[in-house]
């Protein structure tokens, strides 16, 4: 898969090789738009290590939360049943915003004012 870039102002798509360079010796000049020269710098992605470790931590806490959900339920300790809750809305919240990074078409650009 090439890595697509998407101009935030001519809304342009390109890739590395397609990119408008200037001066490649300077980093802020060294990466725009081909067609309305701006120019952007790359933000990294994730590590490989981070991504094994959300999904780890969020299979992590569901399992298991699905385990002692209900056992917490029928005994009805309010204060172990809402710690419940937030560790089932926290995993469920980053494994969601996980997956919608997996997902992206494009990488991420930050424009250079």
């Amino acid at each position: 898969m090439t890595k697509m870039y998407q101009c935030s102002l001519c809304h342009t798509e390109f890739t590395d090789h397609d990119a408008y360079c200037e001066n490649w010796k300077e980093p802020d000049k060294s990466f725009g738009c081909p067609k309305c020269k701006t120019m952007f710098r790359k933000i990294a992605p994730s590590h490989w290590r981070y991504k094994v470790a959300v999904t780890i931590y969020s299979s992590g806490a569901l399992i298991p939360a699905a385990i002692l959900g209900p056992d917490i339920i029928r005994k009805g300790d309010i204060t172990t049943l809402l710690l419940l809750g937030m560790l089932v809305l926290s995993s469920t919240a980053l494994f969601i915003l996980y997956s919608k990074e997996v997902r992206r078409k494009y990488f991420t650009i930050e424009r250079i004012d």
